[in-house]
């Protein structure tokens, strides 16, 4: 990778944390709007859009949502629900 992709690569990750850090602000711990809603609400408006780059994996809105939704389902059909407390047993990676 040359120094003008890293520049890009630096300039379009500052550009996504400055535009979320925009988002996040009106979330507050005892309001009614969560960050799972902006991330459902970019996924409808852009899911191609990459939301997480890790290693060599990329994951759109459109696929964290999808992921996020069937979590979602699990935990619905299982009895889970607000305010409800549950353990993560899972390899740290």
């Amino acid at each position: 990778m040359g120094l003008l992709d890293t520049v890009k690569r630096e300039k379009d990750y500052i550009s996504g944390m400055l535009a979320l850090l925009k988002n996040v602000k009106d979330v507050k711990p005892d309001g009614s709007l969560t960050v799972a809603d902006l991330l459902e609400e970019w996924a409808l408006r852009k899911p191609e859009n990459l939301a997480v780059i890790f290693e060599d994996r990329e994951i759109t809105y459109g696929e964290l949502d999808a992921a996020a939704n069937r979590v979602a389902r699990w935990a619905e059909a299982n009895g889970i629900g607000r305010g409800d407390v549950v353990a993560l047993v899972m390899e740290n990676k």
